[in-house]
């Protein structure tokens, strides 16, 4: 068993979204075992089992647990260093299951069903990390692993897996500006850089847990920030475009006030991005370029200028 929980690294965070209602991370240790490092709760989820008046957390009690690689599915993504989605754990074993597994020694069967039977546990994702594996897991039934990964992608194959593993944390300064700008509602940021064509392409993200909170209770399956990875910008071209081109940050006072109308022919893009920005309540955004890219932060309350969006002298 680990010794102590370590703060939880964001990429687990981000990963565990909108649907998913815990994270552990997973680590190998000196023994050779795979051992419980640390773990994510979103607050509504701590709040809703508080609220059933059961004791602890899936996640807490999961530290007793510990996997050589090949046992149990932790132990299995991590040694064939491929991702397993159980649509349900709670029927993940049975006796047949047990009695084969004891006649072949295979070691993948999956050995919390109780405990998952105890906190409301179904569909789970183990997915293979660096030095051990990010087991991802939530209360609803999910037919697909890309359904519960806040909508990415309708399935998770090789590529998609990858991806979602490589995903870069967000940078220091990216997190702090949105998390010193709480007052103002900043509510996300996204982290913009020069592909090798020369391109704006997404690289980071963060959202402060609150909003994800929020944009969940709302009934949303997915995030402004996620839904905008798709999108790609040439310098001179959007917001993102224009701020990089001119190395000028550029201020929007009021989403909701742009129409197609009022938006070139060539920043068609940014048409489709500010549709996506409405539909998530982004009302101020403010793009600040750099030499390799540009930092994006967005409110979802309406901000007279850059200084009342961001809470940062150097703005």
């Amino acid at each position: 068993m680990a010794s102590g929980a370590t703060q939880p690294p964001e990429q687990l965070v981000q990963l565990v979204g909108i649907a998913a209602c815990y994270g552990i991370e997973w680590s190998l240790g000196s023994n050779g075992r795979l051992e419980y490092k640390s773990h994510y709760n979103p607050q509504w989820r701590i709040k809703a089992v508080e609220e059933k008046g059961l004791k602890g957390l899936y996640t807490t009690a999961s530290k007793a647990y510990s996997f050589s690689p090949g046992e149990g599915l932790v132990g299995k993504a991590f040694a064939k260093k491929e991702p397993i989605f159980v649509k349900d754990v709670q029927a993940a074993t049975c006796a047949e299951d047990v009695v084969n597994a004891i006649a072949t020694g295979d070691n993948t069967v999956y050995q919390r069903e109780g405990l998952a039977k105890e906190y409301g546990i179904h569909s789970v994702y183990f997915m293979r990390s660096a030095n051990g594996v990010f087991e991802i897991g939530t209360t609803e039934l999910f037919d697909t692993p890309g359904d519960m990964m806040d909508g990415r992608v309708s399935n998770l194959g090789k590529a998609e897996h990858e991806d979602l593993l490589q995903q870069a944390p967000p940078c220091n300064a990216l997190k702090a500006l949105v998390e010193n700008s709480r007052q103002t509602g900043t509510c996300y940021g996204i982290e913009w850089t020069t592909s090798k064509s020369g391109c704006l392409v997404y690289k980071s993200h963060y959202n402060p847990p609150w909003r994800v909170e929020a944009v969940r209770a709302a009934g949303l399956k997915n995030l402004y920030t996620t839904r905008s990875k798709k999108f790609t910008f040439a310098p001179g071209q959007g917001y993102v475009g224009k701020a990089f081109s001119k190395q000028q940050p550029i201020f929007v006072g009021d989403v909701s006030s742009i129409t197609y109308d009022t938006v070139a022919e060539a920043d068609q893009q940014e048409f489709l991005r500010i549709d996506l920005a409405k539909e998530f309540g982004i009302q101020s955004a403010a793009f600040i370029p750099s030499a390799n890219g540009v930092i994006e932060v967005g409110s979802s309350n309406v901000a007279a200028s850059m200084k009342d969006l961001i809470m940062d002298s150097k703005y």
